[in-house]
């Protein structure tokens, strides 16, 4: 059949008379074969249809125009189911329940807290932070003590007397409450005085 020299447009009013005058006709809306007579139906259809509507239009015309919008309809039919039923077996694409995605959380955290204890409790080859012993200032006094006790051994052996114990004690006190200039100068002078008393007594 040749084609209309005239240009056809066809609006969305018209495909929708095209759609209502397509679904009146069994022969064309629900085909049962491709016999023949069949295509004689829809063709005599699709001319009766170009005829309503004037001068460019065809049954050719009319044919190409009635199976663009079935194969449009089909493409986005399937579209759609494809969306249903992606939609409807979500449950299978995700097989682990709810509560078990708490349950994986909850395992996963109490193994990441093993694996902190763990590292925590092992020993490395590092050596052990030693502990440093600060010197307080009554060290010093201590050492001035230990002096007075070692300069006094002689005399204790002799005659051992509870009184020179509390007589360190006491300069002991006594240089702790100084300054560590000053207890550091009154121990030397201290020591002076002992060594000197001990050199005056052994000339006696």
């Amino acid at each position: 059949m040749p084609r209309s020299r005239f240009q056809c447009f066809w609006t969305r009013k018209l495909e929708l008379e095209l759609i209502y005058f397509v679904r009146q006709r069994e022969a064309i809306w629900k085909p049962a074969g491709n016999t023949n007579h069949d295509i004689q139906l829809k063709y005599k259809a699709y001319a009766e249809f170009a005829a309503k509507l004037g001068q460019g239009f065809t049954a050719r015309s009319v044919r190409d125009r009635w199976v663009n919008i079935r194969s449009t309809f089909n493409h986005n039919l399937r579209k759609v189911k494809r969306t249903e039923l992606a939609a409807s077996s979500h449950m299978e694409a995700y097989n682990i329940p709810e509560y078990e995605h708490l349950e994986v959380r909850q395992v996963k955290e109490e193994s990441e807290l093993e694996v902190g204890t763990y590292k925590l409790n092992v020993r490395t080859d590092r050596p052990r932070h030693k502990k440093i012993i600060k010197q307080k200032k009554s060290s010093k006094c201590l050492k001035v003590i230990d002096n007075l006790i070692e300069a006094l051994n002689p005399l204790l052996k002799i005659a051992p007397k509870p009184s020179y114990w509390f007589f360190g004690k006491h300069v002991a006190e006594r240089l702790d409450c100084m300054r560590d200039v000053d207890a550091e100068s009154a121990s030397q002078e201290i020591m002076r005085l002992f060594n000197d008393w001990t050199q005056t007594d052994d000339f006696t």
